[in-house]
């Protein structure tokens, strides 16, 4: 979990070792990334069907490359997704947030959010950007968002991920 309640600065601040690198080290390539392909725009959710079919896709390439089952293709899977990001009750919400490099997507990320918790759970990133960790700069811009609106945490989910652990 990332506490966010702290406050984004705070929240900064209290990062270990290992974290305040990778932090600033995903700032460094933010700024690279600007300097050799335009402007980065957030958006902190969208309603766009094309937007949330690349998550599919992406999830997808990233499923087969890994050798792990690719749960994108059962159509109940990304019906369900679909019937989520739908969802934008005051206590409950599909999340489609996404980063752009001028008018192209270079990450996205479908969750759930309540008004206390986002669940950070597919995250996906155009292999293009590879380089510039695109999915890192996208996570930092959501838990910039979600301790600017005042939610408790993010819950990452089960897993072992190097961006988890930091």
């Amino acid at each position: 979990q990332i506490r966010t309640d702290i406050g984004w600065d705070s929240y900064q601040q209290q990062l270990d070792t290992k974290a305040r690198k990778q932090f600033k080290e995903s700032q460094r390539k933010l700024q690279k990334l600007e300097q050799d392909h335009g402007a980065v725009r957030y958006i902190e959710h969208t309603s766009s069907a094309e937007v949330l079919q690349r998550v599919f896709e992406w999830k997808s390439q990233q499923c087969r490359e890994t050798g792990v089952t690719d749960y994108f293709s059962y159509a109940w899977t990304t019906a369900l997704i679909r019937k989520l990001h739908a969802i934008q009750d005051r206590d409950f919400q599909g999340v489609l947030s996404c980063l752009y490099v001028g008018d192209r997507l270079a990450a996205v990320h479908f969750g759930m959010r309540t008004d206390r918790v986002w669940h950070f759970w597919f995250p996906a990133y155009d292999h293009e950007f590879a380089e510039y960790s695109p999915g890192l700069i996208l996570l930092y811009r959501i838990i910039r968002s979600a301790a600017e609106s005042g939610m408790r945490h993010i819950d990452l989910g089960k897993g072992v991920s190097t961006y988890k652990e930091r």
